[in-house]
This record gives C-alpha cells, structure tokens and sequence, in this order.
C-alpha cells in the first residue's frame, strides 16, 4: 500500500503546469489527475512511473486534466 498526499503533489506541480499550459489548473483539477495516474501505476506494478510519463502530455481543460499521449 502506498501513502500519498495528492493535494501536496498537486500544489507543488501546478505552477510547473500553469508554465507549460499558460493556464493555471486547479489544485482538485490536479489531484484528480494525479489520483488518475496512480490508479493505473497501481495496475502496472511493474512499470517505471518515469517510462509510463515518457510520450505523454497533461493538458487542463475545462476544469479536468487529461493525461495522455
């Protein structure tokens, strides 16, 4: 079982993603997003998060992030 605090990752991210986007997301935006992703890293225990992120863009739109290639 992993232990994470998603609104903490998320406030730490969100100006990295307001720079890249020019948007400023929301932090529930974020921690949905983030849950999202851990959600499908925990189906593929074995994958290396950093090859899962590999190709892929986080884009906010309309109040929802969409992680995906």
């Amino acid at each position: 079982m992993k232990l994470m605090n998603f609104h903490s990752v998320a406030e730490l991210i969100q100006p990295n993603i307001q720079q890249l986007t020019g948007r400023k997301p929301t932090i529930k935006t974020l921690v949905v997003a983030i849950k999202g992703f851990s959600d499908t890293l925990e189906e593929l225990k074995s994958l290396d998060p950093v090859r899962a992120l590999e190709n892929n863009r986080i884009s906010p739109s309309n109040g929802i992030a969409d992680v995906g290639s």
